[in-house]
């Protein structure tokens, strides 16, 4: 009889001890915490134009724990995921400032819209962020900028 639940003791122990090893690593790896890591990054979406003709470049630059991100955006538009709560540096330059100078920035965050001025703005991270820099025909009011969208994109436009 001692024999007998000595067998069936001795692998339900086993398995007792296994079990909360096995339950920890599953919680590591489930959805939720998944879902919690992307949450820390946010899309940030800038536009230069939406009529083809690229009217300047924008150059962004953050610093999180130390290590500074540089890119350049020379297309239409272009999208980079951002640390929440980083500090996004911008700053234009017009390709031909004679014929389409920068005007401003228009600035969405978390659904906010602001006008921003200046070649070079600062814009906290907190959310999804569209950004539009605006180019006017010299002389008139014609804008060269087009809309931004915040999806969740790959960073394409991004070198």
């Amino acid at each position: 009889m001692k024999a007998l639940s000595r067998r069936l003791v001795a692998p339900f122990l086993s398995l007792l001890l296994l079990l909360p090893l096995g339950s920890s690593s599953l919680a590591a790896s489930s959805p939720a915490n998944v879902r919690s890591h992307a949450g820390r990054m946010a899309a940030v979406t800038i536009s230069i134009t939406t009529t083809g003709t690229v009217w300047g470049k924008v150059t962004s630059k953050y610093t999180v724990k130390g290590r500074t991100t540089t890119r350049s955006c020379a297309t239409a538009t272009c999208t980079l995921r951002v640390p929440r709560g980083a500090t996004l540096h911008l700053s234009q330059s017009p390709i031909d400032s004679s014929t389409w100078p920068f005007k401003d920035w228009k600035v969405t965050v978390n659904h906010r819209t602001s006008t921003m001025m200046g070649s070079a703005i600062s814009v906290k991270v907190s959310g999804i962020v569209r950004v539009k820099a605006i180019y006017v025909v010299a002389g008139g009011s014609g804008y060269g900028s087009g809309s931004g969208s915040g999806g969740s994109g790959s960073g394409a436009g991004w070198p």
